[in-house]
């Protein structure tokens, strides 16, 4: 993989709503797994997921500034990385916590009742342990390699014939268990002599099997898991397992091409949305570029929950998406702010500047109301072409204008709502309306998008109520003013 690396480990994509960050995720991720690919050959794989040879397609390809018809095809890539875990993609939240994103414990009922506690991770430690063990591997010589994978192949295959055949184990002080399941991690014992449910990590057994250690009884293999020879009953369990995984005669590793160096990709949605210190906890200083596994300054850190030594390997991306107008939560905590590199975007008006609704251009209407919205608010509350793109995909101008009313209706005057705290005055000189309330009196109903009409005290309440002002105002969405005259009216600025 080259070193010259043209990605961030750490970005944030920020912006007003509407302006494609969760969108460009997808090209950005993209962009990082194969900035990791080896070769030019190999940036350029082909994706047949149809089946159909004409279908194929590559990433290069995809993302040619030509080819508007591939986003289909980028979306196919996308979901095949995260399929193989190369990508994950999750959305903070502020219930969002430590143990769903690092570790945590979790509560299981066995059949027979019984609640036990369970380590459990979470989505960036999987990520995080992928990356690394893709990284090790990618460091290892082939022979060594080869022996390695060929013998968890080969413990895997006898794990699943022995669940196949229910082979029966004895146990080392009497009794028998069999291979019932697998689940995540864990090897699921059902044992004659015992209430309730057995659970093996698969990991630990691949450890005890690599160090090609012969234990000749159950005290030995506690010493060598737990580093004392005390009495616990999971090494029990393991003892019979090893002994008849030994018992088989083994072949000869075959030759395993080396693992390549890959990239990996952890997206964070509305990554501003969670409470940052609870989420991230210690890891704050793993994310570091000079603190990643690999480099010369790489820090470890001891696990809460596990007590594992954990680290944030070099081959992890990290990216997060960030609303600037959402005003309902805290300032972004400072201490992350630091570790990312911040990418600004912008309402952009190219990406609708071939859009038209009959006469009215679509870049022009964006345009004027964002300036407004600058002037009487600030950049971060404009609102985002992503809005108007639906446009791009209908034919008929008939359809077209009743999308554009369906975006006003349902998106833009809600999201102005939201933005003013219902300070309608300001929402009509956003929509162009304040134009006609120089001269309210001769004011026409169908003329606004939002009709403002005088309301005298003593013709509602039916008398002079001292402590609200005799005159005021009431505002309402025109259902009649959503007309060609009213949107070219306020794209001209008249």
């Amino acid at each position: 993989m080259s070193s010259d690396k043209t990605n961030p480990l750490n970005q944030i994509l920020y912006g007003p709503p509407g302006t494609g960050k969760t969108y460009s995720t997808i090209n950005k991720a993209l962009e990082i797994i194969f900035e990791g690919a080896d070769s030019e050959d190999e940036q350029r794989n082909k994706y047949d997921f149809s089946g159909k040879v004409e279908k194929y397609f590559s990433y290069k390809d995809a993302v040619l500034p030509s080819n508007n018809t591939r986003r289909k095809d980028l979306n196919t890539i996308f979901k095949h990385y995260t399929t193989l875990k190369q990508i994950e993609f999750i959305t903070f939240h502020q219930s969002y916590g430590y143990e769903e994103f690092i570790e945590g414990i979790k509560a299981d009922t066995s059949e027979n009742g019984e609640i036990t506690y369970e380590k459990e991770d979470g989505i960036f430690k999987n990520i995080s342990d992928m990356a690394k063990l893709n990284y090790n591997n990618s460091k290892k010589d082939s022979k060594q390699f080869s022996k390695e994978k060929d013998l968890k192949k080969r413990i895997d295959e006898f794990l699943d014939a022995c669940l196949e055949e229910k082979e029966e184990f004895e146990k080392a002080r009497g009794g028998k268990f069999t291979i019932e399941n697998f689940v995540k991690k864990n090897i699921i014992i059902d044992s004659e002599d015992s209430q309730r449910q057995i659970k093996l990590d698969i990991e630990t057994l691949y450890k005890l099997l690599e160090k090609n250690i012969d234990f000749k009884n159950v005290t030995e293999l506690r010493e060598e898991v737990y580093g004392d020879g005390k009495p616990r009953q999971n090494p029990s369990y393991y003892f019979p397992i090893i002994k008849k995984f030994r018992e088989i005669k083994s072949e000869e590793p075959k030759k395993i091409e080396v693992e390549k160096l890959k990239n990996y990709v952890l997206i964070i949605d509305e990554i501003n949305r969670g409470n940052i210190s609870k989420i991230f906890g210690e890891l704050i200083t793993l994310i570091e570029d000079n603190k990643r596994f690999g480099n010369d300054e790489a820090v470890e850190i001891t696990l809460p929950y596990s007590k594992d030594k954990f680290s944030v390997p070099k081959n992890l991306y990290i990216i997060g998406t960030m609303n600037t107008a959402d005003r309902s939560i805290a300032l972004m905590d400072t201490a992350l702010r630091r570790r990312f590199e911040f990418v600004e975007m912008m309402p952009d008006l190219k990406a609708v500047n071939d859009i038209k609704v009959g006469n009215i251009k679509i870049d022009e209407l964006l345009k004027t109301i964002n300036e407004r919205i600058e002037y009487l608010y600030d950049r971060d509350h404009t609102i985002g072409h992503a809005y108007f793109m639906s446009l791009k995909n209908i034919n008929t101008e008939k359809e077209k204008f009743e999308e554009l009313d369906n975006i006003f209706r349902k998106k833009i005057i809600p999201l102005l709502q939201e933005y003013f705290y219902d300070d309608w005055g300001k929402i009509q000189i956003v929509l162009g309306d304040h134009n006609k309330q120089i001269n309210e009196d001769t004011d026409k109903e169908y003329d606004k998008f939002i009709q403002s009409a005088k309301v005298v005290e003593k013709d509602i309440l039916g008398f002079d109520y001292e402590d609200i002002e005799d005159r005021t105002k009431q505002y309402r969405v025109n259902p009649e003013s959503f007309t060609k005259e009213t949107y070219l009216r306020l794209c001209k600025k008249l």
